[in-house]
């Protein structure tokens, strides 16, 4: 194996420790891993330890530190590379995912849904086959919510009803 791999499986089975430092430590090292090296080969890198079903739901800190890895590489990755790899292997953990009994699965493959939709586009949601209305409703909003939507929608406080965010105008005197 390449050391891109040896290195990510290597920090992804520090998921397993139950010391707060050492996973919290693993994920900015791979935090910095994604960010720094070849998107395509940490992609792959990260592919296999995605796998989330109903077999291995009590064993969920791996996947859960590779979605969280995914999520901040995703903007890296070429948008055909994602698509090719959405009906065969990602697709199929993102919607698994998604239905998770651990809330922390469900929010990542969300997350990760969210920064996919700035990449590849509008038709992403079109194409995760067995994703639920209630889950493809959940994404839309946070696409929309999203600082990169450009439509951020800044929360009024009580009653959670948003406003749009408040334009500011700064006058020069001219003297």
């Amino acid at each position: 194996k390449a050391h891109i791999e040896v290195t990510t499986e290597k920090l992804l089975e520090c998921a397993k420790c139950s010391k707060y430092e050492i996973v919290h430590t693993a994920e900015r090292a791979l935090e910095n891993l994604v960010t720094s090296l070849d998107p395509l080969r940490c992609f792959q890198s990260l592919l296999p330890y995605l796998e989330i079903s109903d077999e291995n739901a009590d064993d969920w800190a791996v996947p859960l530190l590779a979605l969280r890895t995914l999520c901040k590489l995703v903007e890296r990755v070429p948008a055909q590379a994602l698509l090719d790899s959405l009906p065969s292997s990602l697709g199929p953990c993102l919607v698994t995912g998604m239905r998770h009994k651990a809330v922390d699965i469900r929010k990542a493959s969300v997350f990760v849904v969210v920064e996919m939709h700035f990449v590849v586009g509008d038709g992403l949601l079109s194409r995760l086959d067995g994703l639920t209305a209630a889950n493809a409703k959940l994404i839309s909003i946070y696409i929309e919510r999203h600082p990169k939507s450009g439509k951020a929608a800044v929360a009024d406080g009580e009653g959670g009803t948003t406003r749009e965010p408040p334009v500011v105008v700064v006058q020069q005197n001219v003297s």
